[in-house]
């Protein structure tokens, strides 16, 4: 009996492998086959090995047995989705490889059950009971079960914008990052082969998640999942050190669920800060590190370094992390001495760490000889940037204040613990000796952080004056913070006169019926898209040009770009920045644009009529009407007169019509 379980998992592979034996056309077996059976024999290996040293697996297996359950759940679901066909080209695709994969896919389930079935026997022998041993199962194995529903609010998020949905198109920002990371698929530069502002690292992350899924924008959506899952559950790791285990995972579920008000389409340089702002708040609050300063500064300093380069405000952790340690100094000035030693070695390591991600990217921009235009870019741009748009920061103050508590009633509650949490530290630290400060710090340190940095923050959020929604990203780690000091404090009220599984239900209750405002934001994300104007383009550059053919896009929608992997011939494929901010570097830019048009003269190019734009009539007057220009732009305009002539209008009498124009043949140069 002993070794059934054994001789069951030889054969059940035996058999898988011969399933997936099929030679290919060639006469060979093909890669991805001969990937799952090399995978089969590695899971063979482990199994059989976890089996002869099962006495000792066993008695701390309550993580294995679950995420055994969990594994064989999810794996005949993705089976059973194999028998169905979607009449969508991007999931039939993808179906049509794990049909490749049936038998690994059929085999994981199986001996994840079995691995389940023999772990429950194991623990109804020692409990006398099948009840209590799913029940040890189920309370020892809670981090998986507590993972897969942070998975689930993760999933609930992200999928509303899955490329893969119908009619499908990326945001502008979006746009404007896949389309660079495909050029550096190319071979091409950020900053000379595709002008924008933000810092590069954006650029190359958008280009890794490509080059995973060959070319498909489910890479990049792929790579946002992976961030958000990580870092949320490093933060409820973290969270639940401090409060009650309901009340942390109810928090971050309910902060990830609130997102979809900030992720707009996703891929967004705050996102991927977000993940290496939570990776450092784990650093920071780890027991680990705890007597680890100098690598616990290093990493959050390249941490810092990596959130820098995404885009350069995303460092308000940092900022409230040093702050915390400003105040840490104070309550701890009897020991100053050693405490100064000691903050000043973890952040002289930080500094180190931070330079060493910068000093990458200086070497590498200079070896590729774009120094220069990355310092112009991604900093002195982005100063003359904040400098114009932030003259309406102080009109947009009380907005930055005021967008995240009219979201739902949980994030108004934990706001309005802000100055509550803030008001009862103090008298708390007031009250206690001198030498009990130091205890009480170490108790209250991540409440006194989330005191800390929301305003910062906010703060950072605001300081450009343009509120985008997703500004607001990273404010929600210490909204979440803060919102579960005050369902703890609730709790305690509560379980005064009530028994503790009823006070805590309550105010999951409050929490979970607070956040109701947020079902009618998942139901508009998921309705279903109607064809628009950037998927028509994206459908008519299909047809009409072919994969070497350039085009212009003329507006505020870069979509198209990214949808049908055309390039423009300039570096300013997204022209809004020629229009910005007039004056600044305006004619340089106007005569390098008019330069790259002249020596690649695109095939199309496709007119938005924006109201920042040149109004121009989608006629066969087309460009050559009288416009209303600057004159650094009439050269170009000239050009477009002379080179190019009305061919039709995508999206007709629709708000978003755009005109298409098409090069006429002449000689350009």
């Amino acid at each position: 009996m002993a070794l059934l379980y054994p001789v069951l998992t030889i054969l059940e592979s035996l058999f898988a492998g011969l399933l997936l034996w099929k030679p290919a056309e060639s006469g060979g077996i093909s890669r991805l086959r001969l990937i799952f059976m090399i995978l089969i024999a590695l899971i063979v290996v482990v199994v059989l090995s976890g089996w002869l040293y099962r006495s000792k697996i066993l008695r701390r297996s309550e993580k294995i047995g679950t995420a055994c359950f969990f594994l064989s759940a999810a794996c005949f679901f993705i089976a059973f989705t194999t028998r169905f066909y979607f009449d969508n080209p991007a999931l039939d695709f993808t179906v049509a490889y794990l049909k490749q994969a049936l038998p690994f896919i059929l085999l994981t389930a199986i001996l994840s059950l079995q691995t389940f079935i023999g772990i429950v026997y194991y623990y109804s022998r020692e409990n006398g009971s099948v009840s209590r041993a799913f029940k040890q199962l189920f309370w020892g194995g809670r981090i998986v079960w507590q993972v897969v529903l942070i998975f689930l609010a993760c999933l609930t998020l992200m999928s509303a914008f899955i490329p893969i949905r119908a009619n499908y198109y990326p945001s502008f920002d979006s746009s404007i990052f896949s389309y660079i990371g495909q050029q550096i698929l190319r071979g091409k530069l950020p900053y000379v082969d595709g002008w924008d502002h933000k810092p590069p690292l954006i650029f190359y992350i958008d280009a890794f998640g490509l080059w995973l899924a060959n070319g498909h924008l489910i890479g990049i959506w792929l790579l946002e999942v992976i961030a958000l899952l990580l870092g949320s559950i490093l933060f409820f790791r973290i969270l639940k050190k401090y409060f009650s285990e309901g009340i942390a995972l109810s928090v971050t579920m309910l902060g990830i669920l609130h997102q979809a008000r900030l992720f707009d389409f996703g891929n967004y340089t705050e996102e991927f800060s977000l993940f290496f702002q939570l990776a450092a708040f784990g650093l920071a609050f780890s027991d680990r590190f705890r007597n680890r300063l100098g690598w616990q500064g290093f990493l959050s300093g390249v941490l810092c370094g990596l959130a820098f380069t995404c885009k350069q405000n995303t460092v308000g952790l940092w900022a409230a992390l040093f702050l915390l340690d400003i105040l840490q100094l104070y309550l701890n000035r009897d020991q100053k001495s050693t405490s100064v030693h000691q903050m000043i070695y973890k952040w002289v390591r930080f500094i180190i760490g931070f330079l060493a991600v910068n000093g990458i990217w200086i070497v590498y921009f200079a070896v590729k000889g774009i120094l220069r235009e990355y310092w112009d870019v991604a900093f002195v741009y982005n100063f003359v940037y904040a400098q114009k748009s932030g003259e309406s920061r102080w009109a947009t103050g009380l907005t930055t204040l005021t967008f995240l508590p009219s979201l739902s009633v949980f994030l108004l509650l934990a706001f309005l613990s802000w100055p509550a949490a803030l008001f009862d530290r103090i008298r708390s630290f007031r009250q206690c000796n001198r030498n009990d400060r130091q205890k009480l710090f170490g108790q209250n340190r991540l409440l006194l952080f989330a005191l800390i940095a929301l305003p910062v923050e906010l703060i950072l959020a605001g300081l450009s004056g343009m509120n985008y929604q997703h500004y607001f990203i990273l404010c929600m780690p210490s909204v979440c913070i803060l919102a579960a000091w005050l369902g703890d404090s609730m709790l305690r009220q509560f379980t005064i006169r009530m028994k503790p599984v009823a006070a805590s239900l309550l105010v999951l209750a409050v929490f979970w019926i607070g956040s109701a405002p947020m079902a009618n934001v998942y139901r508009r994300n998921y309705e279903p898209r109607m064809p628009s104007a950037a998927t028509k383009t994206a459908d008519f550059l299909n047809s009409n040009t072919d994969d070497g053919d350039l085009v212009q896009l003329w507006g505020g929608v870069l979509a198209p770009y990214v949808m049908s992997e055309r390039s423009s011939p300039s570096r300013f494929f997204n022209v809004r920045p020629l229009y910005l901010f007039p004056g600044y570097m305006q004619e340089e830019q106007w005569g390098i644009f008019l330069a790259d048009l002249k020596n690649s003269p695109p095939k199309f190019i496709v007119y938005m009529n924006d109201r920042f734009l040149a109004q121009v009539p989608y006629n066969s007057n087309g460009f050559c009407e009288d416009l209303d220009l600057t004159d650094y732009q009439r050269p170009t305009y000239q050009f477009l007169c002379d080179h190019y002539h009305y061919r039709e209008t995508i999206n007709e009498g629709m708000n978003d019509a755009w005109g298409v124009f098409e090069r006429t043949g002449k000689e350009t140069k």
